[in-house]
C-alpha cells in the first residue's frame, strides 16, 4: 500500500486514544481537530466505548501489545511529526505507550553522534 497523497503533502500527527462511539471525544475528535488545522490524522485505538452525550455504557480495552503493534505500523509508514495521547486505559497501556514514545522519539544513534560534533 502506498502512502496517500494527503499524508505526502500535510504534517502527519498520530493520536494514540480511545474511541468514543458518540464522536464527541477520543480518537473521532482529534481527527476532526487535525483536519481543521491542515494536518493528516492517523491513529492508535487504545479502546473502544459505547457511550452517548448522556454517559458512557461500556468499555473495552485494546490489548497493550496492540496498541504498540498499531503505533509502530504507522510510524514506519507515515512518519508522523507529532503524538498525542487521550484515554490510555490501564497501566499496561500506558507502560507501552511510553515505551514506543521513547523509542519513536529518541534521536538514532547517528543523530546523538552528529550533535556531539
Amino acid at each position: 500500500m502506498t502512502q496517500s497523497a494527503h499524508s505526502r503533502e500535510l504534517p502527519v500527527a498520530l493520536s494514540i486514544a480511545g474511541s468514543d462511539s458518540g464522536a464527541g471525544a477520543g480518537i473521532q475528535a482529534d481527527l476532526l481537530t487535525f483536519a481543521s488545522q491542515g494536518v493528516f490524522g492517523t491513529t492508535a485505538i487504545t479502546c473502544l466505548t459505547a457511550q452517548n452525550p448522556r454517559g458512557v455504557s461500556g468499555i473495552q480495552a485494546s490489548p497493550a501489545t496492540f496498541v504498540v503493534e498499531q503505533c509502530t505500523q504507522v510510524a514506519a509508514h507515515f512518519h508522523p511529526k507529532a503524538l498525542k495521547t487521550g484515554m490510555l486505559l490501564n497501566a499496561e497501556i500506558v507502560v507501552a505507550v511510553a515505551g514506543f514514545c521513547l523509542l519513536y522519539t529518541s534521536p538514532s544513534p547517528r543523530d546523538r553522534q552528529k550533535s556531539r560534533m
